[in-house]
């Protein structure tokens, strides 16, 4: 690799390579063990742009900092989690009317029917709705690691485009503004793409262990927030 495709700074102040990431066309995939808040963002923004990002982070809860920026990357939504069954519709709406009928013949049996018939339609004969969570950054795009005393992903790695950096620097405002860190940027295609197809298979590493976007949500969602989302799932039941 001739000199002319590698640089490296060892010091302070690293916002070029946010600048970089903000000018971004093609690719950014991020390799940190934390993110800051801002530059979740950053990333979920060059997703909505159609940049391919790919973001590879840890499950640290610890660092509040990171958490906030996990929660960027993380979005809830309401989706259907048990589909109607069209056989109890119809059977809960058949001895609703049944029931209504039978009302004016045997007034205790119609009105069980009707119950009957209510309560297997409300249950099974509608969508069952939930909480679930997603990538900001698209399907499979955001892979968080357990992190665990003697196993932690600690690489800083950053593909920008057609080039490459690697060093020491955490994609965290104080590691891009005010610790003395090391950042070595590669430009040789080859090196580059080595880089790319590493990081593409790590899923095959059997001594990493990935956390489902769903579950980090669960556990980094505020109490209050997740009160609310619980009210809203018991009130669906209600209807």
């Amino acid at each position: 690799m001739s000199s002319a495709n590698i640089n490296v700074r060892i010091g302070r102040g690293f916002r070029d390579l946010v600048e970089e990431i903000q000018s971004a066309r093609k690719r950014v995939w991020v390799m940190s063990p934390w993110i800051s808040p801002e530059y979740a963002q950053l990333l979920v923004r060059k997703a909505s742009e159609g940049v391919d990002v790919r973001v590879f982070t840890t499950d640290d809860l610890g660092n509040r900092s990171h958490v906030s920026g996990l929660m960027e990357l993380i979005e809830a939504r309401r989706v259907v989690i048990r589909p109607a069954s069209p056989l109890a519709r119809r059977l809960g709406f058949v001895l609703f009317l049944l029931g209504l009928v039978a009302v004016f013949i045997v007034l205790p049996a119609g009105v069980l029917m009707m119950i009957a018939g209510a309560a297997i339609y409300l249950m099974w004969g509608r969508d069952k709705f939930g909480i679930r969570y997603f990538s900001k950054v698209g399907e499979g795009r955001l892979v968080i690691y357990h992190s665990e005393p003697l196993n932690m992903v600690h690489a800083k790695i950053y593909v920008v485009d057609d080039h490459a950096a690697v060093g020491s620097v955490n994609f965290t405002r104080s590691g891009v503004e005010s610790n003395f860190e090391c950042l070595v940027k590669i430009r040789d295609p080859l090196v580059v793409e080595e880089i790319v197809n590493r990081l593409g298979s790590l899923g095959n590493d059997p001594e990493l262990r990935e956390v489902p976007v769903d579950k980090i949500g669960w556990e980094i969602l505020p109490v209050e927030e997740k009160s609310r989302i619980m009210g809203l799932i018991e009130s669906l039941f209600k209807r």
